[in-house]
């Protein structure tokens, strides 16, 4: 396991990073865990007591390089995307609120 090259400024007070290779990287499945050593052989231990052991192996773990190595780029333009759709979805939330008070009138 290799330990992150340097920490961010804005995970500085920060223990565990969780990060899902399949949200917006396009992975099929897969998570990271960037956390102290002893922290994440308790991770370990914990996914194989509840059956989640290191099945994802070869083809999927390719996946999940590729979307690391190539995919990082999308991140930004998937994010921007969520905050498009956060808006347009409290935009309508608005929307329907108006007109089930003009309904009431």
């Amino acid at each position: 396991m290799q330990p992150l090259p340097r920490k961010s400024p804005h995970l500085q007070n920060t223990h565990t990073v969780s990060i899902c290779l399949s949200k917006g990287l396009g992975a099929p499945v897969g998570t990271m865990l960037a956390a102290p050593q002893d922290y994440i052989s308790r991770a370990v231990r914990c996914c194989k007591s509840i059956g989640r052991g290191l099945r994802h192996v070869g083809i999927l773990s390719a996946a999940g390089k590729l979307a690391l190595e190539d995919m990082v780029n999308m991140l930004e333009t998937v994010w921007h995307l969520g905050i498009s759709l956060e808006d347009t979805q409290l935009t309508l939330q608005k929307l329907q609120h108006s007109h089930k008070r003009l309904r009431a009138q």
